[in-house]
Formats: structure tokens, sequence, C-alpha cells
């Protein structure tokens, strides 16, 4: 399903990695990495996103996946219930 939608080639590039053939360790681009540029965007755009409380939920509170993970990692992971707080 989502091979076929916006998420495509991001479906399509870490399939291996989202069939567990092959582990997290090796990041091609990292949570942490993904968490920076978010939180740059929302510091430019004064906009922060469920996205961004999400990811920073992952990394940092719940240590869930670890910032030096591919953002694979953080497409095996449950979210948290919306507007929920840990």
């Amino acid at each position: 399903m989502l091979a076929a939608g916006p998420l495509g080639g991001l479906t399509e590039s870490k399939r291996d990695r989202l069939e567990g053939n092959r582990g997290f360790a090796s990041a091609d681009f990292t949570a942490g990495a993904l968490l920076k540029d978010l939180r740059l965007l929302s510091a430019a755009s004064g906009i922060t996103t469920h996205a961004a409380h999400e990811l920073e939920r992952l990394i940092a509170r719940d240590a869930l996946i670890g910032a030096e993970q591919d953002i694979a990692a953080v497409c095996l992971t449950e979210p948290s219930p919306e507007g929920q707080t840990r």
C-alpha cells in the first residue's frame, strides 16, 4: 500500500530494513538527523508538528530507538495516542 503512495520511494529503499533483512545500526539517514531537521523547520516556520513531538518521544523520552539508527526504525514503532503524553 505505501509503495503506491507518496512514501513509495522511501518504502522501496527501506524494504530490506523493514522486512528485518538488514539492521538499523548502519544508517543511510539517522533518526537523530531527521529530528534535527524537524527542529530546524519548526524554528524557521514557528510551527511545531506532531511528527517532531513523536520522534522526540521515540528517541529521547522513551528511548525506543537510538538517534544513530536508520529512519526505518521509526516505521516499526508504535505511535502514542494523539494528545497523550508519557
